[in-house]
């Protein structure tokens, strides 16, 4: 059996690839793909040894969303781009007075004592941590099946930071310092990943408008002529052969030919034409098509699904979710980058430490190497 669901809460490819590795390891699964644009999950399986609800249950486990998917239906936008803006803006409010006290003493600006700062930049950047917590809660739960994201490696780089440089935080008031602390570099990960999320959403949603103001020509009802009558049904309901009458102002709601009538119709949503056209007995209309002036009886030939202006919304929404060649290799480097980049950061600090003996220094390197590491930023 094949069905396709919707899935909400992915950020990445590697996210993706977490959801797909997690579904093929279910029994019965003979085949799963997910799409990070298109946000959907279409899987194989064998109705004998897999249930519906185990695929949920296992998407559901990773903390993602998932439900059934409508085609026809339009996907309501969720309230997430203001989320992440709110959560941007306030980090940002925090960060700010962090770098002052992180390195304006850089530029000669007045600074508190050391103690003193390193406590506000301790506040400062927990509290950052705390309103983007969702990376940590995110990428924990990723680790802990077995399927990191860049969530995962956001949180570990931050929170490597935040743990040096607390560590060094207490060592200062013991009277022994252990040089620059990383309270900024914790805080500002999470501030330029969350800004790069928010971006990302508000691309999304203004892709998902541009579809949905072409679905919006469609109209709800449409005036027909059945058996010598004139009566008013709804647009699910049109059939191929029914004669379709439109009037001065409306939209043209299936793709036939003018039976009765002449009209000049504006063709700019389909074909960019800037001039009304005039049509008449025998001419060609298609969905979309707007009546400037005039009166026409239509032949519907291609209804719903198989209108022009159906297909083309139908082929953008496919072009946002197929993948290319390239995109499925990028998402199988993806799969293994969060625990190679991980390893990578472990053998440069135990490089570094051997090398140099400076445990300061070596665990520098390794934060550095997690935080660079991260694409979504």
């Amino acid at each position: 059996m094949k069905e396709k669901f919707s899935i909400t809460g992915m950020t990445c490819s590697a996210c993706a690839l977490g959801i797909e590795k997690a579904v093929k390891k279910l029994d019965g699964v003979e085949k799963a793909e997910v799409s990070l644009m298109g946000e959907w999950l279409i899987v194989e399986y064998s109705e004998e040894t897999l249930s519906k609800k185990d695929i949920f249950s296992a998407v559901l486990s990773l903390g993602y969303g998932i439900q059934e998917y409508d085609e026809r239906a339009f996907k309501k936008e969720e309230p997430q781009p203001k989320k992440l803006k709110k959560r941007f803006f306030i980090s940002l409010a925090l960060l700010i007075p962090l770098m002052y006290f992180s390195m304006g003493g850089m530029i000669s600006l007045p600074q508190p004592s050391e103690k003193i700062s390193s406590i506000i930049q301790a506040v400062l950047s927990a509290v950052i941590i705390g309103v983007n917590f969702k990376f940590y809660t995110s990428g924990t739960r990723a680790l802990f099946k077995g399927v990191p994201n860049m969530d995962t490696l956001v949180s570990l780089g931050s929170f490597a930071s935040y743990v040096y440089s607390l560590i060094g935080t207490i060592f200062l008031f013991l009277g022994e310092s252990m040089g620059h602390l990383f309270y900024e570099s914790a805080a500002m990960i999470l501030t330029l990943v969350t800004l790069g999320k928010w971006l990302e959403e508000r691309s999304k949603k203004r892709t998902g408008e541009e579809i949905e103001k072409l679905i919006k020509l469609i109209p709800n009802a449409v005036l027909v002529e059945r058996d010598g009558q004139e009566q008013v049904i709804p647009f699910a309901e049109i059939q191929v052969g029914d004669t379709v009458i439109v009037k001065n102002g409306d939209y043209v709601p299936v793709d036939g030919v003018v039976m009765e009538g002449s009209a000049f119709i504006d063709r700019a949503a389909i074909t960019g034409e800037s001039m009304p056209v005039e049509v008449s007995l025998g001419g060609l209309v298609t969905g979309a098509d707007i009546v400037k002036s005039g009166y026409l009886k239509i032949r519907a030939e291609k209804v719903g699904e198989d209108t022009a202006l159906s297909q083309i919304v139908k082929m953008v929404k496919e072009a946002g979710a197929s993948k290319a060649p390239l995109q499925k290799t990028a998402d199988k480097i993806a799969g293994i980058f969060v625990p190679a980049v991980t390893l990578l950061a472990i053998l440069t600090c135990i490089i570094w430490f051997v090398t140099t003996e400076e445990i300061k220094t070596a665990i520098n390197y390794a934060i550095s190497v997690l935080v660079i590491s991260c694409p979504c930023s």
